[in-house]
């Protein structure tokens, strides 16, 4: 009987640190930034310094950049989630966009809906 009580007793500080995190990560989900949104046109968003890239294509003689827009928002669970595709968009030496290549790279934006 004690050594079931002293293996209840020692697992105890694990219990401890499992409610402290799920606490803490109650804590970060409650202070989460709301936004509350208006009305959003579905104007492209260009991508950070990092992921936007200009190459030359050889044969072609094309550039082209990365860049994100909207494809599609739904409202799931409370929240307004829009869903970004990035595209690689060709151009020529003049600069006219000559095609627009989707990519299988998806970014989510999830806002808060206040009611």
């Amino acid at each position: 009987m004690k050594n079931q009580f002293f293996k209840w007793i020692s697992m105890l500080p694990l219990f401890i640190i499992i409610l402290f995190a799920a606490y803490l990560d109650h804590e970060d989900m409650q202070k989460a930034n709301t936004v509350v949104l208006g009305d959003i046109d579905s104007t492209p968003v260009s991508g950070d310094g990092v992921d936007e890239k200009e190459m030359k294509d050889e044969a072609e003689g094309l550039s082209y950049t990365l860049e994100k827009r909207l494809e599609k928002r739904e409202i799931i669970n409370g929240y307004l989630v829009e869903t970004y595709r990035e595209y690689e968009i060709y151009k020529d030496e003049s600069g006219n966009v000559i095609k627009s290549v989707p990519t299988s790279n998806l970014d989510f934006l999830r806002y808060y809906i206040n009611e």
